[in-house]
């Protein structure tokens, strides 16, 4: 059985909704290697998505329902119409030569906003529980010298800048 391409659209659509616009990680894995692993310092470092309010979350799903559809009725219109009994539109028959760039465009707005509507604009870093730094709160990126000292001062060491400024 072949799979036309609003198909294809159809089921990209519908995995993405299921494993919450993450699927690729299924078959991806974690991205440690061995050797990284065991080279790893005894702290863990954990990156984490900062929680994405329920309500963008639930815009960000329904711009994929709308993204995917669009894109799969543009691609296979000139056999749903006809197969729901329906004359194909005039708009359809007007824009089916330039429907590869409304395709891309459709996509690269879609995700666009998508990505807005999840960003959350955090940085938060905890060291032991304890919150060193926000960007929440703060506005800003801290710089990387910022950073270290933040995280030595809280595990109770002094600054060593003086050693970065070599690297």
């Amino acid at each position: 059985m072949a799979i036309n391409a609003s198909q294809g659209a159809l089921a990209l659509g519908v995995l993405t909704l299921l494993f919450g616009g993450d699927f690729l990680t299924l078959f991806s894995g974690t991205g440690v290697s061995p050797q990284q692993e065991s080279a790893a310092p005894q702290k863990d470092a954990l990156s984490q998505g900062y929680p994405v309010p329920p309500h963008k979350a639930f815009m960000a799903k329904v711009m994929t329902v709308a993204q995917y559809g669009s894109i799969g009725l543009l691609l296979g219109g000139e056999q749903l119409f006809p197969a729901l009994g329906m004359p194909v539109p005039e708009l359809y028959q007007q824009y089916r030569d330039k429907r590869t760039g409304i395709v891309l465009g459709i996509w690269l707005l879609g995700n666009a906003l998508q990505n807005q509507l999840v960003s959350t604009g955090a940085f938060e870093v905890y060291y032991d529980g304890e919150r060193v730094f926000s960007k929440l709160e703060s506005g800003r990126v801290p710089s990387i010298d910022e950073l270290i000292d933040l995280l030595e001062a809280a595990k109770g060491l002094p600054p060593t800048f003086e050693q970065r400024s070599r690297i």
